[in-house]
């Protein structure tokens, strides 16, 4: 830094974080001046062939099962759970989702053993159970029992669901809220959706946006999964539905 060249300057400073972490500074008006920024949206690894896949397959596997070396076999398994479920070929870009889904085929005996219902709940609930202890949620300061907060995500899914674009976003106003009830406690807790959303772990939002909020659930497949839950809820003789 210190060169004795008064003229030189740092020309680029990266800063990694959930987009939320940016939001605010992005959108105040009395931030430093900087001659240009540019948010780059990170996204996971792009699997065209069957090479690239059984080379992500084997790299999952082997983080999964340390010091246990995966076999022909296991990577075979794993790739064919991807190419006969299409929304993990997603998934398995991300490491939380990609090491939960290499574990469950560690011990199955078959990729066709696993049920799409299956790998979306079990996959899911890993979720939540990470971040729990990374995200602190759900709040117990507010009273939140995991019951309670899963039903509040499945509120925030039916409020959204016929507005959701291309990309998967939906706009959230800063005064929306959603509420549920606890069967537990059997008190009604409504919260703003923004707060419920903001650092949860399960969502990718536009931070640039500067009069209004985007959301979309991360992995994209959790809107879909959340609607079919709170279905299920409401009819215990409805059927899950599925879709790539």
């Amino acid at each position: 830094m210190n060169s004795g060249n008064n003229n030189n300057r740092f020309l680029h400073f990266v800063a990694l974080g959930r987009p939320e972490v940016f939001r605010e500074w992005l959108r105040a008006t009395h931030r430093p001046r900087v001659p240009q920024i540019w948010p780059l949206r990170l996204s996971g690894a792009d699997l065209v062939t069957k090479g690239d896949l059984n080379w992500w397959s084997k790299n999952a596997l082997k983080y999964a099962i340390f010091p246990e070396e995966p076999n022909e076999e296991k990577i075979n398994q794993f790739s064919n759970a991807v190419l006969n479920n299409p929304f993990l070929s997603y998934s398995i870009t991300v490491p939380a989702q990609a090491n939960y889904l290499a574990e469950q085929i560690s011990v199955s005996s078959a990729s066709e053993d696993i049920k799409p219902e299956e790998l979306r709940n079990n996959i899911f609930q890993s979720l939540l159970t990470r971040n729990n202890s990374t995200h602190g949620r759900p709040d117990t300061r507010l009273g939140q029992s995991p019951i309670l907060y899963k039903k509040l995500l499945m509120e925030v899914a039916a409020k959204y669901a016929g507005s959701v674009n291309d990309q998967g976003f939906f706009i959230v106003n800063a005064d929306d809220t959603v509420s549920a009830k606890d069967p537990i406690s059997g008190k009604t807790q409504t919260v703003y959706v923004s707060h419920l959303l903001d650092r949860s772990g399960l969502i990718d939002m536009d931070p640039t946006g500067f009069a209004l909020l985007y959301y979309r659930f991360e992995p994209f497949w959790v809107h879909s999964h959340l609607l079919e839950l709170r279905k299920q809820e409401q009819d215990n003789n409805y059927k899950y539905q599925t879709c790539s």
